[in-house]
């Protein structure tokens, strides 16, 4: 743990501050936070307080000033303290500013790459995208840095996050060129974990997976456990979505003890709501209640308002299941409060889409009609829930796989197309 404040000394010298410039984009690059914070401490003794930053030439203070913003946020987000996040982005504005008013535009444009990041960790999309659209407009055409490939990563990003998974795919195509070539490892670790998830949320797992083993080299080359920590997670994630519960568990645990060892509250929240996805697919709802009681608890501590609300629709799921109506109901009203408090109006209204998506509601057309439309919402169910595969959804209705296609075929083939499943091309013997 990071202690709140130290007494050494609380300014350093000019020859001093090349040498703890160089140290700190070092930590920063394996995302040590408890390092760069050592680092930090001759210009930060109380982190409660701001940072005394020296009378130094722009270069130096908007850099020293964008490190200890960096941290800030960064700490915050990974162990889910309250108000780091804003501070730390108040000092990444300065860091801007500085950096802006001395003609910097690359040293800004990597501050506010930074400053974005703060603000997708707290589910703010849009503002996430101003500020991206800001930075690219202020360094323009000038690609020879890293810079220029962090910007269009971020692309990805917050393609990803607003769930255009294919926009996704198409940046990090166009992106592969140029990452084929960097020379930045915690860059490329970074492209392959957003490679890996965008290609996980579109159902290709197997490149998914190789992207994270990719992923995993680079993280090992830095040195950075909160790297592998992320892609053990994910990897988790995409057994999930593979429905292998055991294994998703195994790697989760993995994940958890790696982000216990560094009390990163931020992430094991995260790691939590995985967990407790894992032990509803084992048909364990009990277990899977605890879980993502001691995720939710992580993430009431914090500001990471997405993954907050995605673990209130989880516990929703998990009470369904548990029979839980009236508590689904009222724990159903916090998480449109949340959405649209935190996040925005439209992140409410999706939220209240996927939750209608739980339900069967009667419309009183008619027996025959009502009762041909709930085996339809049954079908649907649950072949959303085996990732649209026929053999795992035939197996949890308790039917054949071939039973299951026929009554598609039959009674529901408009499903094939609601849901995207390509239909077997039937076959005919020959003559």
């Amino acid at each position: 743990m990071i202690e709140k404040s130290r007494n050494p000394k609380s300014v350093i010298s000019l020859a001093e501050t090349g040498t703890l410039i160089s140290e700190a984009r070092k930590a920063e690059a394996c995302r040590d936070a408890e390092l760069l914070w050592e680092i930090l401490a001759p210009i930060w003794p109380d982190i409660e307080g701001p940072p005394e930053i020296p009378d130094l030439a722009p270069a130096e203070k908007g850099e020293l000033l964008r490190l200890c913003g960096f941290f800030l946020g960064y700490y915050g987000h990974l162990n889910a303290k309250p108000d780091y996040q804003e501070r730390g982005k108040d000092l990444l504005t300065q860091a801007i500013d500085v950096f802006e008013s001395a003609g910097l535009d690359e040293e800004a444009a990597r501050a506010g790459l930074n400053l974005a990041w703060r603000y997708l960790q707290q589910g703010s999309h849009d503002e996430a995208d101003a500020i991206i659209d800001y930075t690219k407009s202020k360094i323009g055409s000038r690609r020879s840095s890293t810079v220029y490939l962090r910007l269009k990563l971020f692309e990805c990003v917050t393609a990803s996050a607003a769930g255009n998974y294919q926009k996704a795919l198409k940046c990090i195509a166009a992106l592969k060129p140029s990452m084929d070539k960097c020379d930045d490892p915690a860059v490329r670790a970074q492209y392959h974990i957003e490679a890996a998830f965008a290609c996980a949320e579109t159902d290709r797992l197997a490149e998914a997976l190789e992207h994270y083993q990719n992923a995993e080299k680079f993280a090992k080359a830095l040195g950075n456990e909160r790297f592998q920590a992320i892609i053990l997670g994910n990897i988790a994630f995409v057994l999930l979505k593979q429905k292998k519960y055991a294994r998703s568990l195994k790697q989760i645990e993995k994940a958890i003890a790696l982000n216990r060892n560094r009390t990163q509250n931020g992430f094991l929240a995260h790691n939590f709501d995985t967990k407790a996805q894992a032990l509803l697919g084992k048909k364990d709802p009990g277990r899977a209640l605890l879980a993502i009681d001691t995720s939710l608890e992580m993430f009431r501590q914090g500001e990471d308002y997405a993954g907050h609300c995605e673990a209130i629709f989880n516990k929703l799921r998990i009470l369904l299941k548990l029979g839980e109506t009236e508590e689904v109901l009222m724990l159903f009203a916090e998480l449109i409060d949340l959405a649209r408090t935190r996040i925005s109006e439209n992140t409410a209204r999706r939220y209240a889409a996927r939750f209608e998506e739980l339900f069967f509601l009667p419309q009183a057309r008619g027996y025959k009609a009502e009762v041909s439309e709930f085996k339809k919402f049954i079908l649907r169910e649950a072949l959303v829930e085996a990732n649209l595969l026929m053999k795992d959804a035939a197996k949890d209705l308790d039917i054949s796989q071939a039973m299951l296609s026929d009554i598609l075929r039959r009674q529901f083939p408009e499903l094939f197309d609601e849901l995207g499943i390509k239909k077997r091309k039937s076959r005919k013997m020959k003559k």
